[in-house]
């Protein structure tokens, strides 16, 4: 499971895109290693859900909520 910030990276945010971001890179791998075989790999992007990560989360000084809000999606609130 990653994330939308496995595709985006925004500001104040460089330790968890960093982590979907891996995600991504570990399944992308996985999946042409397993190429050939029975099994299958999967990476979901989520978008916005209803927490409140966004509202809580560190960022630059510039960024409103906002702007997280379009980053993120409108559930994010």
């Amino acid at each position: 499971m990653s994330s939308l910030f496995g595709l985006v990276s925004p500001s104040g945010q460089t330790a968890y895109a960093a982590s979907k971001f891996a995600v991504r890179g570990f399944s992308n791998a996985l999946r042409l290693e397993l190429a050939g075989s029975n099994l299958g790999v999967t990476v979901v992007h989520p978008g916005g859900v209803a927490t409140k990560i966004a509202e809580n989360a560190r960022r630059h000084a510039g960024i409103t909520n906002a702007e997280m809000t379009e980053l993120s999606g409108p559930a994010a609130f």
